[in-house]
């Protein structure tokens, strides 16, 4: 169960805070649980959401005037969008000799 981030009256605190006790758990926020979920953390690239969809805009322009030509393979178009996205241009370690 998650708790409300602020201290007001919870009806359900006494009891979370049983089990709490009773099985050694952890008692998180609702921000907290989110980071465990792995979900999006807020932060100013949400005020930008072509940095997501531009490679997808991108790759449609391309679809469109050159798919004739050179077949585009999506799904590793996608796997290095989200390689630069989240690792940038430096060599992996693997790559450093």
């Amino acid at each position: 169960m998650v708790l409300p981030e602020d201290d007001a009256p919870y009806p359900r605190k006494m009891i979370d805070l049983l089990m709490l006790v009773a099985t050694g758990g952890q008692e998180r926020t609702q921000s907290q649980y989110r980071q465990l979920r792995g979900e999006i953390r807020s932060a100013g690239s949400l005020d930008y959401p072509q940095i997501i969809l531009g490679p997808a805009l991108s790759l449609s322009v391309i679809m469109l005037l050159f798919s004739d030509r050179k077949p585009v393979d999506v799904e590793r178009y996608f796997e290095a969008h989200v390689d630069l996205v989240l690792n940038g241009l430096l060599p992996r370690n693997s790559e450093v000799s």
